[in-house]
């Protein structure tokens, strides 16, 4: 890539900062997201209640899987293309979301069952609360929808450790199968990719697909990168914690650094650990920023090459700050 066309892309970027509250946007992006935030909290009390009452009903602690594979299957219905969307895609989905639930409750049962003995109250009853203890998954998808986490964030390892291990060995285990839970990769246009978490074994993979840029953004995996050295294959880590938005920041030396891949003619491939939230909304705003999509035409043609994307990354408000940088045009 030619010199003067970094320095030209890092100048514009600067320049719009600078004028965003110029058009006026600035206000009514605020005002949007405190109208989603409202919904959010209301959607998440509503799954709360509905839990308790389905636990009520069952007599079972367990019976709040109910609403969250109800919730799963809308989600599933809604957001995913018909054309794309299968039953087996679902029930890899609803494994998904099992695992992870049951993991969960298992985790925070052992930790405040120690803590309980612990401080001499021996009688109390976790069972009871139980029904709520899935819902941990719904507080981090809204942490996630509002705000990035500094990676000396201490509230990062809870994150770490109720949702990371268990996706982590879901992937890895669907990888040794032969049947990923997401496919290693998806080809959104000529240049870019998005994906998985990539083992040295899948870099061969990817070398024959014509891969030369690698963009990482995951705090929990550094990747194979004695692997990419053997291949000449360029990786861009940014960490960004799981269940959280890159930041804006984030998002602008990635948007670069696939900037430098586009204009280059190279092919480039993003991954978190599932391809569907951190790496879409960095592929998001590539598209918009590099390849002249607007948004919602990009996030179209997301969901149609990689169904399973969280439509969610468009209103991620570090998303939606840099969205707010670029030309009216490119954000209806």
């Amino acid at each position: 890539m030619e010199q003067e066309e970094v320095d030209s892309f890092d100048k514009t970027l600067e320049s719009k900062t600078k004028s965003l509250d110029s058009n006026g946007r600035h206000t009514q992006f605020w005002e949007d997201q405190d109208k989603y935030i409202f919904k959010h909290l209301l959607v998440l009390l509503l799954c709360v209640l509905s839990s308790m009452f389905t636990t009520y009903l069952t007599n079972n602690s367990y019976g709040s899987y109910i609403p969250i594979m109800l919730i799963t299957i809308h989600e599933w219905y809604k957001f995913y293309p018909q054309q794309t969307r299968s039953y087996y895609g679902l029930c890899r989905l609803l494994l998904f979301i099992l695992v992870i639930s049951l993991w969960i409750v298992f985790i925070l049962t052992l930790i405040i069952g120690r803590i309980t003995v612990l401080l001499g109250y021996h009688y109390i009853s976790i069972k009871k609360n139980q029904h709520l203890f899935p819902y941990v998954l719904m507080f981090t998808a809204f942490v996630r929808n509002e705000h990035d986490m500094n990676l000396n964030d201490k509230r990062r390892y809870i994150i770490h450790l109720l949702y990371d291990i268990p996706a982590f060995l879901l992937v890895i285990v669907f990888k040794l199968l032969n049947n990923p839970l997401n496919a290693l990769y998806s080809q959104i246009t000529t240049c870019c990719y998005l994906g998985c978490l990539p083992t040295a074994a899948d870099v061969h993979t990817l070398n024959n697909v014509g891969i030369k840029y690698v963009l990482n953004m995951c705090a929990e995996y550094n990747g194979p990168c004695k692997t990419y050295e053997k291949y000449n294959i360029k990786q861009l880590h940014l960490p960004t914690v799981d269940c959280t938005a890159p930041s804006v920041y984030t998002i602008e030396r990635a948007v670069k650094f696939m900037n430098e891949a586009y204009v280059n003619n190279k092919k480039i491939f993003v991954h978190c650990k599932v391809g569907m939230g951190r790496s879409a909304a960095i592929v998001l705003c590539h598209l918009v920023a590099n390849e002249n999509m607007s948004a919602e035409s990009a996030l179209k043609l997301m969901k149609e090459k990689r169904p399973e994307i969280s439509t969610s990354i468009i209103k991620h408000k570090p998303v939606k700050q840099f969205l707010a940088l670029l030309p009216n045009d490119k954000v209806q």
